[in-house]
């Protein structure tokens, strides 16, 4: 627990109106965290409802690995599906499942592990979402289910990232599964840092606070030398030192990657414009949103790219 974020979060929203703090709460989903931490910063009637996400938080987890079960159960053996992000970091970062909000199931597969799940999820009854896609999320695919009250999400990626550059990344098999595997740490921190800062430019900050509980356990015996290489080839080493500044600037850990990464301009410049404001706000603040969205590229020809296939999508649906 890092009592630097405590202080963090207590600065910048013990000032705010109500509506705005308890639009930053259900946004990050740290619902949990400030009854567990900043009770002293909320109403009778936030506890309350905070109170009941905890055993929400606990009742989804539940569901998901009775459905994780199911489809082992199904596969039996033959599969390699890899778990991604939430549901691995439950299990193993977090102290209790209610802690962690899990909107959704993420599943990595083969082209054609691909097909079998979707046929695996529409025998489970899971309904295919229907969407437009475009460059940067055509390799994703969400199911969804209703148990009682809670729906439940799947999300089948194809690849991790959209710009993969035949990248490769290690796996290990999830103990008491068949068919189940999750990524290395070193693989499942650059997805991390990949997720959160060059795909979703830092939109929320409990995404940040997974990565800091992964430093905080695994930083000092990681590879810095093959999650380098490894982002050199994903041409993520801005997002990724990016993440590690803030890391260092809301939690106050240095992490022993700042040395390996070292700083480029764009990282240097992204400090400046990522103030406690910019994490309270992130992509309600367009300028500051873009801006760092942008630094979060290797390159500029690979930032203007990205805008130039995401305004296509755009004009292609007006």
């Amino acid at each position: 627990m890092s009592n630097h974020f405590i202080e963090f979060l207590d600065s910048t929203t013990s000032k705010l109106p109500l509506e705005c703090q308890k639009h930053f709460i259900a946004k990050n989903k740290l619902e949990v965290f400030f009854c567990d931490h900043l009770e002293y910063l909320l109403n009778k009637d936030q506890i309350k409802t905070y109170n009941q996400v905890k055993k929400r938080n606990w009742l989804i987890y539940q569901l998901y690995i009775d459905e994780l079960k199911k489809i082992d159960h199904i596969i039996n053996q033959g599969f390699e599906i890899t778990l991604l992000k939430g549901i691995c970091l439950v299990q193993d970062i977090y102290q209790d499942p209610s802690q962690r909000f899990l909107a959704d199931i993420d599943l990595l597969l083969s082209p054609e592990e691909f097909v079998k799940m979707e046929e695996i999820l529409l025998g489970l009854g899971y309904s295919k979402d229907i969407e437009d896609k475009w460059e940067a999320n055509n390799f994703k695919t969400n199911f969804r289910k209703n148990i009682g009250p809670y729906e439940l999400v799947i999300e089948l990626h194809s690849r991790l990232f959209f710009m993969q550059n035949g990248v490769s990344f290690k796996k290990k098999r999830v103990e008491g599964y068949s068919s189940f595997y999750e990524l290395d740490r070193e693989d499942m921190l650059i997805h991390l840092m990949g997720h959160l800062g060059y795909q979703h430019t830092f939109i929320s900050i409990h995404w940040l606070y997974d990565i800091y509980l992964f430093l905080l356990k695994y930083d000092q015996d990681l590879d810095w030398d093959y999650i380098k290489k490894s982002l050199e080839g994903l041409e993520q080493l801005n997002s990724a030192r990016i993440c590690l500044n803030s890391i260092l600037a809301v939690f106050k850990l240095e992490s022993k990657g700042l040395s390996y990464l070292r700083q480029s301009l764009f990282s240097k410049l992204a400090g400046l414009v990522m103030n406690s404001s910019f994490y309270l706000s992130t992509s309600d603040s367009y300028i500051r949103y873009y801006i760092v969205k942008h630094f979060t590229k290797d390159s500029l020809r690979e930032a203007l790219r990205y805008d130039y296939l995401w305004l296509k999508n755009r004009w292609a649906h007006e």
